[in-house]
């Protein structure tokens, strides 16, 4: 469907403070993204999950890329650049 259009496969997840992945490698590549996303379980508690379904919702109805544009995604992706966490809001 349209809210999947793009990348669908699922290479790590994370679920509150638990890291899901497919295998050793690619959690140690995904670390930094998922930790990331650990940060925000912390920082927003059980709002995070209905904000980041709502952050998608938003930009699916409004015909974007719900995962890649993201808010929740896009900020994930700036910390695993910078290879920290310290400045995650």
């Amino acid at each position: 469907g349209r809210c999947m259009a793009g990348r669908t496969d699922v290479q790590a997840i994370t679920l509150g403070h638990v890291v899901l992945g497919t295998n050793t490698p690619t959690l140690v590549h995904w670390r930094t993204h998922e930790h990331a996303h650990v940060a925000q379980y912390e920082q927003w508690g059980p709002l995070m999950l209905p904000m980041y379904l709502a952050s998608s919702a938003m930009l699916w109805c409004r015909g974007k890329q719900a995962y890649r544009l993201n808010r929740f995604e896009r900020e994930a992706r700036i910390v695993a650049r910078r290879g920290t966490l310290l400045r995650l809001r």
